[in-house]
């Protein structure tokens, strides 16, 4: 990792308030191990800087932050990296861990990033990664191949995972990582709640889990002289506060958070001297875990992934040639064409002058002049060189990148949707945001309307005076892609203070 110095303030959390539940029950009745004895408190050990440890998760596929927005774009691992280093001070021994969920499916794309991760991980320097299923979903051998890339490293971590099918593969998991720091020793280990049990045989039919307090207190009692526990878990909050209580040596308890939980919650959650933080989604904040000095309080602070942040060169390198060029290459996006049936059964026809703009003229002039109307070819600059003062950097390949592409074209991975460049009708092609992409298929609905019959095959659309059209918006302008969207605003063409033409009318306006 390049090396930078920087001062960093972190804010001290220790209030205690009553935590959400991220939506999944405790089990009830769940057997709990005894809380140990703890060993007499050692002496406060002197240090010239408090010790810090790094710490990720639920990246859920984002690799990096798309440059579809101008500013406030948060995450990707290439300032991740460049923030983990400014933190640090360029300490390449830091200790760097992950809880797990870099990816949210199994497809020849999410093997693929996968890999990227991992290897962008290892440049990185990370020493953990908790297995949770989605890990386990992606198969042994892949695990075991990444497993290996990891080496001494890093390692795969899976505490309280048992594997009760050893043969042919076996889960290439390790029950902890025990790390010197500064020379003291911080164990890191993992704990899943026994209530995703079924979640976790799903994803693979080998693995049972333990009770994680007594998985935790196991292997907890051959690193007596430990000074700090780490746990990387996989439950609700109810399950981590009485982990908490079971083992009260934990300093820390790294949950990912709810499902509708994007950013980190901002107070920690004490039970004794045991703090559970959460680290958001797709690793848009970096966590930090500090030890203090003297006798100090432990802290947290979740740091965000900020667009301002410069990128790390090598990992850059890393997802360009270990995902970019591959999709250039592959052309997995092929898989992703005319995959579902279009709405209300009506086929797309295209936008193109000649149609819609001859009973539309004020919506079709409107429509032209807006940034929909050159979607695409923000996607086709995407592999020219960024300015020297753009900090967003540049998405390589991205007009094969399922992710970028089904937000700038029409009906993409729709039957008769947008079907690769090479299949595009040049006298009404599906690139771009057109018509169609918020009203729907229009079918025959052009043929019907020059003889009276003016009906939208799918009915009206949504009104943006209602609200309704939100659900139509954000299934882009969402916070990944546009962190200031507001739909009114965006409506009136009122833009970060730049008026843009006057709204789309609707209806048949005539000449």
């Amino acid at each position: 990792m390049v090396a930078l110095s920087a001062t960093v303030v972190l804010v001290l959390a220790c209030t205690v308030r009553p935590m959400p539940s991220d939506g999944e029950e405790a089990t009830a009745g769940a057997a709990v191990a005894p809380p140990r004895e703890e060993a007499p408190a050692a002496p406060v050990r002197a240090r010239k800087r408090p010790l810090e440890v790094y710490v990720t998760g639920s990246d859920d596929g984002y690799l990096d932050a798309c440059g579809c927005d101008t500013d406030g774009l948060l995450g990707g691992l290439p300032r991740r990296a460049k923030l983990i280093s400014i933190l640090s001070g360029g300490n390449k021994k830091a200790l760097i861990v992950s809880n797990g969920g870099l990816v949210t499916g199994t497809t020849p794309i999410d093997q693929r990033k996968f890999t990227t991760f991992v290897f962008a991980m290892m440049q990185m320097g990370y020493a953990a990664l908790a297995l949770t299923d989605r890990e386990l979903a992606l198969g042994r051998e892949k695990l075991t191949e990444m497993g290996i890339f990891l080496g001494d490293g890093g390692a795969l971590l899976g505490t309280n995972l048992v594997d009760v099918a050893p043969t042919p593969l076996p889960l290439p998991s390790v029950p902890l990582v025990a790390q010197l720091i500064d020379g003291e020793s911080v164990v890191v280990a993992s704990a899943v709640a026994t209530s995703r049990a079924a979640r976790y045989r799903a994803a693979d039919g080998g693995v049972e889990l333990a009770d994680p307090a007594r998985a935790l207190q196991a292997v907890l009692a051959s690193h007596l002289d430990s000074e700090h526990v780490i746990v990387l878990a996989q439950m609700n909050d109810a399950e981590a506060v009485a982990l908490a209580e079971a083992i009260p040596a934990i300093d820390w308890i790294v949950l990912r958070g709810g499902e509708h939980e994007e950013f980190p919650r901002e107070v920690p959650v004490q039970v004794g001297t045991t703090l559970i933080v959460t680290t958001g989604h797709k690793g848009k904040f970096l966590g930090t875990l500090r030890f203090g000095t003297g006798g100090e309080l432990n802290e947290h602070r979740s740091h965000p992934i900020v667009d301002t942040l410069d990128k790390d060169e090598d990992v850059v390198l890393v997802i360009d040639s270990m995902y970019r060029d591959w999709l250039f290459i592959d052309k997995p996006i092929e898989e992703y064409y005319s995959r579902q049936p279009a709405p209300g059964g009506a086929a797309y026809v295209g936008a193109e002058e000649g149609g819609c703009a001859s009973c539309h003229p004020r919506a079709w002039a409107t429509w032209a002049a807006s940034k929909h109307a050159h979607a695409w070819q923000t996607l086709v600059d995407q592999d020219l060189p960024p300015p020297p003062d753009d900090k967003r950097g540049h998405q390589r390949h991205a007009i094969w990148d399922p992710d970028c592409v089904r937000c700038h074209v029409t009906g993409f991975g729709e039957v008769s949707g947008y079907a690769g460049i090479e299949r595009e009708r040049s006298e009404a092609p599906l690139v771009n945001v057109s018509c169609e992409a918020c009203h729907g298929p229009a079918g025959d609905h052009a043929e019907r309307a020059a003889g009276g019959d003016s009906r939208w095959p799918n009915g009206p659309a949504p009104k943006v005076a209602t609200g309704a059209a939100e659900a139509l918006c954000v299934r882009c302008h969402d916070p990944d892609n546009s962190p200031h969207f507001e739909l009114a605003a965006y409506w009136a063409g009122v833009i970060k203070g730049v008026q843009q033409p006057e709204s789309i009318a609707h209806g048949r306006e005539g000449d």
